[in-house]
């Protein structure tokens, strides 16, 4: 089964690591609380506007151009975020990806979580409603914004590890996707070279 992710629809955590492609970067700083709790973070510089990226994010049109071919997007609280990677779903088809957005402060922060995992999910899927991710903008300048994934819920045992490993991979494959958007354009959804994620 392939699958790609949307941004913050699975956290995960690992030790300290970053990947480089297309000379972008993407590094890893989660951690543990004093209290024992596991927070995943991954952080990235986009070479766009904060503008740019907001736009990317929190519209229809910009999360087409590189996220899913099949995306609605309610950004608003309370909102919700349906996503396909089938070009041939239509968004009230049941098995898209679905996620709340639980918060909003415009151009600085959302709050996600899942409501609806895809299709064939390889996981238990009851451990992704317990989590949240938060989406952090920070400009810092006029072409550069800083962005920063932050997850929470994570539970201990076995089957919580195999989530977040999937986790992890995944949403440094998002953040590369948008890197490669950002400097090569909108991605061509019918083009039969898409790479895809592989759980």
């Amino acid at each position: 089964m392939k699958l790609k992710t949307a941004m913050g629809l699975i956290v995960a955590m690992l030790a300290t690591s970053s990947i480089t492609l297309h000379a972008q970067e993407v590094t890893n700083t989660s951690f543990k609380t004093a209290e024992g709790d596991r927070i995943l973070r991954l952080e990235t510089v986009l070479k766009c506007s904060l503008d740019e990226a907001w736009e990317l994010f929190a519209t229809n049109d910009g999360l087409r151009t590189w996220l899913a071919p099949v995306v609605e997007v309610d950004f608003s609280n309370g909102g919700r975020w349906i996503a396909s990677y089938d070009k041939t779903k239509k968004i009230e088809d049941p098995g898209n990806i679905v996620n709340e957005i639980v918060c909003i402060v415009p151009k600085e922060m959302y709050v996600l979580r899942v409501r609806q995992v895809p299709d064939n999910f390889p996981f238990d899927e009851k451990k992704m409603y317990e989590g949240r991710s938060v989406m952090q903008f920070e400009k810092l300048g006029k072409k550069r914004t800083k962005l920063t994934l932050t997850g929470t819920g994570f539970g201990e045992g076995r089957e919580w590890d195999k989530l977040y490993n999937f986790g992890l991979r995944a949403n440094k494959f998002t953040f590369l996707e948008l890197h490669k958007r950002i400097e090569n354009g909108p991605v061509d959804w019918d083009a039969e070279d898409q790479e895809e994620f592989t759980p």
